[in-house]
């Protein structure tokens, strides 16, 4: 039911974009009141409507391509190991 539901919906609870992004709501929830995680990460953009917390679809995908891509793990070590203390 979420698939379908989701293919339509613009905004997205807390709860709902963990599920797009394929991260934990407390993640989502850390991020957006501490504004960074430990390794620097910085959350998604979000809004607020009253006192509900949404996230557009437009700025859940913005935030999942600024992340690099692998196609091996090999790669991604290979990555970490020429940028130590990135990873």
């Amino acid at each position: 039911m979420l698939q379908s539901a989701t293919n339509l919906k613009r905004s997205f609870s807390t709860k709902q974009a963990a599920e797009y992004v394929g991260c934990s709501a407390s993640l989502l929830n850390h991020l957006r009141i501490d504004g960074y995680a430990k390794d620097g990460m910085a959350g998604p953009k979000f809004i607020r409507i009253g006192r509900s917390v949404r996230y557009l679809r437009e700025d859940l995908d913005a935030w999942l391509e600024q992340f690099e891509r692998f196609q091996t793990i090999a790669q991604e070590n290979a990555a970490n190991d020429e940028y130590p203390g990135e990873g």
